[in-house]
């Protein structure tokens, strides 16, 4: 979908989230009775990615029932390959969830992150240096080609985990007791459905010291005054984000890659930048100039 450009299955999908953080939010459930435009526009949007979907599940399918000996070549293939607790294959609508999954999860997930990265970046000249200074000892080459180069980036990690503590782009998580339960005096009975305020999770100071100051370097040492444990922005347990590890190898990457090549500084004000939730929390107002290193490669 990124790759074609004007494609019209990003158009669509950039409509689900919106739709489903105000109906989640809605205090009725109107559009089961009454759809106005904007309602038949996202069913339509439904319709238009499941077509887009399905096909692609097909030819996935098609391609490992006729390997003599199938072996999954990416996340898809793997999850038609997969057998459930019994023996038996996931059916075609939980592999349809999870490619939805992937699709929208995956994508303004990670971006969202960058960006809110980025943000504090510009106002970090300690941390944006010493982010160049690693992505810089790697060498010449404008891009990380092997997965091993990025443990050698342990900054731009902590620069993203960083972010995710400030701005949880997933702003809040939904969870339910299992059993009956006491959380803060409060009396739980299973089956209770609560909504976890991640952000505020990430800015108690009692996990966190000096919690609304942006600090990477809180992740490095051992002997930094936080909880990491109270920092969720993947969730946690057995429903965690089957996409953290790969959320977090591409943010070091695009790190990398920006701040390698790029000198980014600010347009406009700090103050103008506004969380914006649409299911994800974005960052609206945001704008940045890049500027070509004098050193960058290939110049």
């Amino acid at each position: 979908t990124i790759e074609r450009e004007g494609d019209r299955i990003q158009q669509r999908i950039d409509l689900v989230f919106p739709m489903i953080f105000r109906r989640l939010m809605a205090p009725f459930p109107r559009w089961h009775y009454l759809k106005l435009p904007a309602d038949r526009e996202f069913e339509r949007a439904i319709s238009d990615i499941n077509a887009f979907l399905l096909p692609i599940i097909a030819q996935a399918r098609a391609r490992i029932e006729s390997a003599p000996e199938p072996a999954p070549q990416n996340f898809l293939e793997a999850m038609l390959l997969a057998r459930d607790e019994d023996g038996s294959r996931f059916s075609d609508e939980v592999i349809l969830g999870n490619a939805w999954t992937m699709l929208l999860a995956g994508e303004d997930t990670t971006a969202n992150t960058l960006a809110w990265a980025i943000h504090h970046l510009c106002d970090d000249a300690a941390s944006t240096e010493r982010l160049r200074q690693e992505v810089d000892g790697l060498g010449d080459a404008r891009m990380i080609t092997q997965l091993a180069e990025l443990a050698e980036l342990p900054f731009a990690g902590a620069v993203a985990s960083e972010a995710m503590r400030l701005r949880p782009v997933a702003a809040f998580i939904g969870v339910e007791a299992i059993d009956d339960t006491e959380v803060g005096g409060l009396r739980l009975p299973a089956g209770t459905a609560v909504m976890v305020a991640v952000s505020a999770l990430g800015k108690d100071p009692r996990s966190f010291s000096d919690p609304l100051r942006f600090d990477p370097a809180r992740w490095l040492s051992a002997r930094a005054a936080h909880d990491e444990v109270a920092s969720m922005p993947f969730g946690s347990g057995p429903r965690i984000c089957p996409g953290r590890n790969l959320a977090l190898l591409e943010m070091r990457l695009v790190l990398a890659m920006l701040y390698k090549s790029f000198t980014i500084e600010r347009v406009g004000r700090a103050q103008d930048v506004q969380e914006r939730v649409d299911f994800t929390m974005h960052p609206e107002g945001l704008r940045v100039r890049l500027r070509l290193r004098d050193h960058a490669p290939g110049r």
